[in-house]
C-alpha cells in the first residue's frame, strides 16, 4: 500500500526576524521516525519548500558554514520540527535560526612540541575540538600557526553547555592553570557555557611537552 505523500514549505529567518536567503535546509527524521531526508534551499525570501515526504516529524535543520548561524540539529537537544500527516501540506511555518559565537583557541608551543621531527619528519599530531549538547564531536579550525603555537576557532551556540578537547600522540597539555593530562590517554578537557551577548570566548592551552 502506498504511503500518503506530504509536503512541507515555510520560511527560515534570523534571530531578528528578517528573511534568510540562500540557505542550505534540510528536513530530516529524528532517530526513530521515518527514514526520509529532503534537501531544500531556500529563496531569495527565506521560503523553503520539501515534498514528497512521508508521513512524521521532521527537524528542520539550516545549515550555512560560511556564516555565525547554528545548525540547530547538530548543536542542540530540541532541534525546531514539523509535522506533516494524511496528505496534507504545512505551510506558513517560520523558523528562526540562532546566531552563535566564536570560541577561540591559542596553543601555547614554546618548546615546539608541534614542530617536524625525526627522520619522516612528521609531527605529533594533536586534535582539538568541540563536543556538543547531543555529543556530536567538531574539529576546530586553524586560523595561523608560528614557531611558537597555533590559533584555532569555532562557532558554537550561546547557552549551551560544550566541552573543549584536545587529544592526539604523547604530549602533555593542559588547559585549565594546574591540569596536565597525556593527551595519547584520557587527553585535556574543559566543560564551557558561554552566555547570551557575551564576547567571542578565548581559552588557552599549554603544551608543557612530549609525554614520558
Amino acid at each position: 500500500m502506498a504511503l500518503a505523500q506530504t509536503s512541507a514549505t515555510g520560511r527560515i529567518l534570523d534571530d531578528s526576524g528578517k528573511p534568510i536567503a540562500n540557505a542550505v535546509t534540510y528536513l530530516q527524521s529524528p532517530q526513530g521516525g521515518p527514514s526520509i531526508s529532503q534537501k531544500a534551499d531556500t529563496t531569495s525570501a527565506g521560503g523553503f519548500s520539501a515534498n514528497g515526504l512521508t508521513d512524521g516529524v521532521y527537524e528542520i535543520c539550516v545549515h550555512m558554514p560560511d556564516k555565525n548561524y547554528i545548525n540547530a540539529c547538530q548543536w542542540l537537544k530540541n532541534p525546531p520540527t514539523i509535522t506533516v500527516k494524511k496528505g496534507q501540506v504545512s505551510a506558513n511555518l517560520d523558523v528562526a535560526v540562532q546566531t552563535g559565537v566564536k570560541v577561540k583557541l591559542h596553543v601555547n608551543d614554546p618548546g615546539g612540541n608541534l614542530q617536524m621531527k625525526g627522520p619522516q619528519l612528521r609531527p605529533p599530531a594533536l586534535l582539538v575540538g568541540v563536543w556538543s549538547e547531543k555529543g556530536f564531536f567538531y574539529p576546530m579550525t586553524q586560523t595561523g600557526t608560528n614557531l611558537t603555537g597555533a590559533d584555532y576557532e569555532l562557532t558554537v551556540p550561546y547557552e549551551s553547555d560544550i566541552k573543549v578537547t584536545a587529544n592526539g600522540t604523547a604530549l602533555l597539555v593542559s588547559l585549565e592553570k594546574g591540569t596536565v593530562a597525556d593527551t595519547s590517554k584520557a587527553g585535556a578537557s574543559l566543560l564551557l557555557r558561554v552566555n547570551k551577548g557575551s564576547a567571542a570566548k578565548t581559552l588557552t592551552l599549554d603544551i608543557n611537552g612530549p609525554a614520558k
